[in-house]
């Protein structure tokens, strides 16, 4: 079962390789367009992928196409890997699921800095198909968080059209986040690539909206812990983006989503090990959450584009700083090596 699960999802990946890649940029232009934006979102969050539920063909089909999406925009796979998947299984329910987190490499253009690494992730499943709401049962998760994923393949792209920063950038399309951060705690329980050379996780969760917290504006979960807030504000800011205070700061929203995966992290037996990570969302409270209108036809993709077009400078500066991202509290919970 383990090889036909398998050999479906590289079929995946080569028909969808072998269609025709989002739009091209013109030379006065981005690299990137609206259109590559909507392109994307309506293939993960139509209605054809069911909601992308973990352990459906349909999230198999969304692995193989975001694979396909990373090849065409200039990623390649990690150092020492022949695939964009990384694979990992777990249980739930008496049921063992096999899932691929989708991960491209961006090689840095420093000899001495290129070992070091940016890690930009996003979680590509949904909750697939539920009860009926107003007769639609199809759990779309176009902003929840297939918007997450093509901000950060819009960031591939950019940042692949253009100058290499000193640092590699990784990019990880995340699986079964709706399963408990399965995807990201997979990849931090078995790293195919050194977590101590991570400079710092930007994640990015809930990018598609804009009518509550307004055009122009992101927050970011758990500012006070790092100085990345500091690192990256001035630039989105200059590009038109303002980085806004935390509005659901009681809600811990900095423990629920996939950052929190690399937070808290053991080794050598030190529990207080992990990589600064912070997640960027522009929800504000829209009600779609979890429901079946969040769709493509819902989505801002204007703010979107103009997001990654700010991001993509502020990630760029990260690469580049000569000192990474830091911890300037660690009065958060960790991780102590029980369940």
């Amino acid at each position: 079962m383990r090889t036909l699960t398998f050999s479906l999802l590289l079929m995946s990946h080569m028909l969808v390789g072998c269609t025709p890649p989002a739009t091209t940029p013109t030379e006065s232009g981005p690299a990137l367009s609206q259109q590559d934006l909507k392109t994307w979102m309506e293939f993960l969050a139509g209605d054809a992928l069911r909601g992308r539920a973990s352990g459906s063909p349909e999230v198999l089909m969304a692995a193989g196409y975001l694979a396909a999406q990373m090849e065409a925009v200039g990623l390649t796979p990690l150092p020492g890997h022949n695939s964009y998947f990384h694979e990992f299984t777990f249980e739930r329910g008496g049921t063992t699921y096999t899932e691929y987190n989708v991960v491209g490499y961006l090689e840095g253009a420093n000899p001495e800095k290129k070992a070091e690494y940016i890690l930009i992730g996003g979680h590509y499943d949904h909750v697939g198909v539920g009860a009926a709401v107003e007769g639609d049962s199809i759990y779309n998760g176009a902003d929840d968080d297939a918007s997450g994923t093509i901000t950060m393949l819009g960031l591939a792209k950019m940042l692949a059209a253009g100058e290499r920063p000193a640092r590699s950038i990784v990019f990880a399309a995340w699986a079964a986040e709706e399963m408990g951060l399965m995807g990201s705690k997979a990849f931090a329980a078995n790293p195919p690539i050194a977590l101590e050379n991570m400079a710092v996780n930007v994640n990015l969760e809930m990018t598609g909206h804009a009518e509550l917290l307004g055009e122009g504006k992101v927050f970011m979960t758990g500012p006070q812990y790092s100085n990345l807030s500091t690192q990256i504000s001035e630039t989105l800011g200059s590009h038109g983006f303002e980085l806004i205070d935390d509005p659901f700061a009681a809600q811990n929203l900095f423990y629920r989503s996939d950052n929190a995966s690399f937070i808290s992290l053991k080794k050598e037996g030190d529990v207080n090990f992990g990589i600064p990570a912070h997640t960027l969302c522009t929800w504000g409270g829209e009600d779609h959450y979890h429901r079946p209108h969040d769709d493509p036809s819902t989505v801002n993709y204007a703010n979107m584009h103009k997001l990654v077009l700010a991001l993509t400078p502020a990630i760029a500066k990260l690469a580049n700083e000569a000192e990474r991202t830091e911890w300037t509290s660690e009065d958060f919970a960790r991780y102590t090596g029980t369940e």
